[in-house]
C-alpha cells in the first residue's frame, strides 16, 4: 500500500482499501491519532487523479500563509509549514512583500510594530480586500472596452460595405454627383474607427 502526500499536506492512498464498517470506524480512528486534520471525502465516482498524481498551479494564497511570510524569514521553514514548494514562497515573497509594504507605507502604517504585537493579520486582509475592489474596477473597465470595441467593429465592417456598394455602383455606369464626396468621407470615417479600435486594443 502507497500513502501519497499532496502538495498541501493532504494524505491519500493509491488504491481502495476494503474494510467492513467496524474496520473503517477503527481506521478513521488511528488516522486521526497520526494527522492533524482527517476528513472523509464520501464519491461514488472513481477520482480521474489520486492525490499525488495531481499538480496544483495557483492555489490561493490565505491571510495566514501570508502572515508567516512576514513572521518567518526561513524559506524552507514556511514552505514545510504551508506544503508549498521554495520556489513558490521565495516568488510569493518577492511580489507580494514589497507590494504590502508600500500599500502599508501610503496607509501610515508601522508593518514592523504591528508584527510585534501580533495584529498584522487584520492589515493583510485590508490590503488584500482594497486588491480585490481594484482588481473588479480594472474587470469592469475592461468589459467596457470589449464592448465598445465590439460596437466599433460593427460599425467598421458597415462602413467598409457602404464603400464598396458605392464604387460598385459607380462601376456599373451608375454614379451620382455627390458620389466622390461621399467616398472621402466614409475613407475618413473609416481611418477614425481603426485608429480608435487600435487604441482600445492596446489598453485591453
Amino acid at each position: 500500500m502507497k500513502i501519497l502526500i499532496g502538495d498541501k499536506g493532504n494524505v491519500d492512498f493509491d488504491e481502495p482499501i476494503k474494510l467492513s464498517p467496524e474496520q473503517f470506524d477503527k481506521f478513521v480512528k488511528l488516522m486521526s491519532k497520526l494527522f492533524a486534520i482527517v476528513e472523509v471525502e464520501e464519491s461514488n465516482k472513481p477520482r480521474k487523479a489520486r492525490l499525488g498524481e495531481r499538480i496544483r498551479f495557483n492555489r490561493r494564497w490565505t491571510e495566514e500563509e501570508l502572515k508567516l511570510l512576514l513572521e518567518i524569514e526561513d524559506n524552507k521553514t514556511v514552505a514545510e509549514k504551508l506544503g508549498r514548494t521554495w520556489m513558490s514562497i521565495n516568488i510569493k515573497r518577492g511580489e507580494w512583500i514589497p507590494a504590502f509594504m508600500k500599500w502599508a507605507e501610503d496607509k501610515g502604517y508601522d508593518i514592523i510594530d504591528e508584527i510585534a504585537r501580533g495584529n498584522i493579520k487584520k492589515y493583510i486582509i485590508e490590503f488584500m480586500e482594497e486588491r480585490e475592489r481594484e482588481k473588479e474596477v480594472k474587470r469592469k473597465r475592461r468589459k467596457r472596452k470589449v464592448e465598445k470595441l465590439k460596437v466599433l467593429e460593427k460599425d467598421l465592417k458597415s462602413k467598409k460595405q457602404l464603400l464598396r456598394t458605392i464604387k460598385l455602383r459607380i462601376d456599373c455606369g451608375y454614379a451620382q454627383p455627390n458620389d466622390k464626396q461621399r467616398i472621402a468621407e466614409i475613407e475618413k470615417q473609416i481611418k477614425e474607427i481603426e485608429k480608435q479600435m487600435k487604441e482600445l486594443k492596446e489598453q485591453i
